[in-house]
């Protein structure tokens, strides 16, 4: 049986990668900074979603943010269900997410997807090793704003 500071190390280490999930989130109800997303990932992270692309290493990472910031107006995420496994400097997890985007030149879609991550603990710190959002359903919802 793992010793009690085995146990509340593990348990800290959920909790902040729990916060950095929050802060991902974040960034990108923020207008998807790109500087700032970055620092949540590895050199070598990746990023990929179905329909969107895979994007290796920060400076892809970057330039994928950029464009998702031009052309996105507006979104909320909001993920659920999370489930992390801690070994040792690595990690794994799954979440759940639905969320609300709306374009500058489309529709704006409600999206049902499960995040499938791997992270990192580098430094003390832990990053995005790779994260996968695999997309289940997407709905467009009627245009309430305009």
């Amino acid at each position: 049986m793992p010793s009690i500071e085995e146990r509340l190390i593990r348990l800290e280490d959920i909790e902040r990668i729990r916060r950095l999930k929050a802060e991902y989130c974040n960034v990108c109800d923020d207008h998807h900074d790109p500087d700032a997303v970055v620092r949540l990932f590895a050199a070598d992270g990746v990023w990929e979603a179905d329909g969107l692309g895979a994007y290796r290493g920060h400076d892809e990472i970057r330039r994928a943010f950029e464009r998702f910031g031009r052309s996105i107006r507006f979104s909320q995420h909001n993920t659920t269900n999370f489930d992390i496994t801690v070994t040792g400097n690595t990690a794994c997890g799954t979440w759940h997410f639905v969320g609300v985007v709306d374009f500058h030149d489309g529709p704006t879609r409600l999206t049902l997807a499960r995040y499938d991550e791997r992270y990192v603990k580098i430094d003390g710190e832990w990053k995005f090793a790779h994260l996968s959002a695999v997309r289940l359903a997407h709905h467009e919802l009627p245009d309430l704003q305009r």
